[in-house]
């Protein structure tokens, strides 16, 4: 990230107490089952938060039919996706907000936001997937770091561990993680930096925009979900391509699940085969690498923040650094 991204004032206000208010926009497609939502608004009331829906996610719950002249993969237009979003960031009652979901759309958006408002109204923004996107965009234009962890529909599916890491970021602030004996350390060493988090796709369809994050000296975190094995390595290739990769300090993987994989070749491990690709990739400048890290679309999706700085341990040991 460029000097005009690392602010020392980076703004993530924390912690919230019991009984704040998140608000629960729709930033990408629609819901196309209600029970993932209601499951999540009650994990969330189980935290202590009062969960308020914006919205495009009453109207669907609500039973309203789509716009006809809206295309059935987006939530609303981009018009009413970012009127809500900007709705629910005015509002002084909500502490907070989460993607109800996410999915293709976001980077829609992105042009059509108030940045300067979110910057003089920071509160903290949770979601991940497709939503690394809007992290990247918050980060360079707001200064707002935000909290890559569950939406709302992924939150019944997540195991306690990552619900009870993202309760204990959002009440006691940032914090280091232990995942000694959970990653694998293909290449050991020490690494720090601003953590750069996300889905794969999400961040190389980023490229050669305004919002791609700068990624000079810092720490890749990717995931990603339903991508083929060749998608995955074309995917990394055109990173490399850029000459994206040459300045990272660290890399980790988090989860790579592919269904048709699973059931084609039950032994076979993506994860496996996508860290090869990038210990191939990135072979010349021996930087930290780490695969298996609890982040991602399946059981395992701990919270962490998006352009804080973190150091990668030689022990599995992912540190916040504080200050950052």
């Amino acid at each position: 990230m460029s000097a005009s991204v690392r602010l020392p004032d980076m703004h993530l206000p924390l912690p919230l107490t019991p009984g704040d208010a998140i608000g629960l926009f729709s930033p990408a497609g629609p819901v196309r089952d209600l029970e993932p939502v209601r499951r999540g608004i009650r994990i969330l009331q189980e935290m202590g938060f009062v969960p308020r829906p914006g919205p495009l996610l009453t109207k669907q719950m609500n039973g309203c039919a789509p716009d006809p002249d809206c295309p059935d993969y987006l939530a609303g237009s981009d018009q009413e996706r970012a009127h809500e979003l900007h709705t629910l960031w005015r509002d002084p009652a909500l502490r907070g907000l989460m993607a109800v979901r996410g999915g293709y759309g976001c980077l829609r958006l992105l042009p059509l936001l108030d940045y300067t408002l979110f910057r003089q109204n920071p509160r903290p923004v949770i979601g991940f997937s497709d939503l690394s996107g809007l992290a990247s965009a918050l980060l360079r234009r707001s200064g707002l770091a935000m909290i890559h962890g569950p939406v709302l529909t992924s939150l019944a599916r997540h195991d306690q561990a990552s619900r009870d890491r993202l309760r204990q970021l959002l009440c006691q602030g940032p914090f280091s993680l232990d995942w000694r004996g959970q990653v694998m350390i293909h290449q050991d060493g020490e690494a720090a930096g601003p953590l750069v988090c996300g889905n794969l796709t999400t961040l190389v369809h980023l490229l050669h925009t305004p919002w791609f994050p700068d990624l000079d000296g810092a720490l890749l975190l990717i995931e990603d979900t339903g991508e083929s094995p060749y998608r995955l390595d074309r995917l990394l290739t055109h990173l490399a391509l850029t000459g994206c990769l040459e300045n990272l300090a660290g890399i980790m993987l988090g989860e790579f699940d592919h269904a048709g994989l699973r059931e084609r070749h039950p032994g076979r491990s993506l994860t496996r085969l996508v860290a090869q690709r990038v210990r191939e990739l990135t072979r010349d400048r021996n930087i930290p690498c780490w695969s298996s890290v609890p982040v991602g679309h399946q059981r395992c999706n701990q919270a962490l923040i998006f352009g804080h700085r973190y150091r990668m341990s030689d022990a599995g040991l992912l540190l916040y650094e504080e200050g950052s």
